[in-house]
């Protein structure tokens, strides 16, 4: 709510609202994002001692954010972190990331995604490699004849919908 207010009246007080639900949530580099831009928006508009708060939460943020920086020769490519998009490559600057364990994927048409798990202290700051190249683009190949799945589940299944049938049949007759 805090986010759809700024985006109709973007007003810089929003943004406090918006960094400390970020804070609570434990999404750290959405906090530390949105209390840096509050203190640059606002200006000498923030009181000496909100501006004193918040500079104590930015430098508590700090330390429990990372940056990354992700190093891929080919230009378009789709990068998100923990399956949230956050650009093509090129990237402008390196990306900060709660610490934690993240998922980094990268993903071009024609070739596979390819990801990276690592888990990241506070105050790291990592480079990532990716090479597309070296993972086999997909042959469109077709897939192999005969099934590659049990039939099983599929005959229980049936076997359950014919016999709710029978019952749904004999009770509707012997309600009428």
């Amino acid at each position: 709510e805090f986010k759809r207010a700024y985006e109709i009246a973007p007003a810089f007080q929003v943004l406090y609202n918006i960094g400390e639900t970020y804070y609570q949530l434990q999404d750290y580099a959405g906090a530390l994002r949105t209390l840096e831009k509050y203190l640059a928006d606002g200006g000498d508009k923030v009181p000496a001692e909100r501006k004193a708060e918040v500079t104590k939460e930015i430098e508590k943020l700090r330390l429990r954010t990372a940056k990354v920086e992700i190093v891929i020769a080919e230009a378009g490519v789709d990068i998100s972190i923990d399956d949230v998009a956050v650009g093509k490559t090129p990237l402008a600057e390196a990306l900060l990331v709660s610490a934690g364990r993240r998922k980094i994927t990268a993903t071009q048409a024609g070739h596979p995604p390819v990801v990276k798990s690592m888990d990241l202290a506070g105050g790291d700051s990592v480079k990532v490699t990716f090479d597309l190249a070296a993972t086999p683009a997909p042959t469109g190949a077709p897939a192999p004849e005969g099934r590659d799945y049990p039939i099983w589940p599929w005959i229980g299944t049936g076997v359950l919908a014919i016999g709710a049938g029978v019952v749904g049949g004999l009770a509707l007759a012997a309600s009428g």
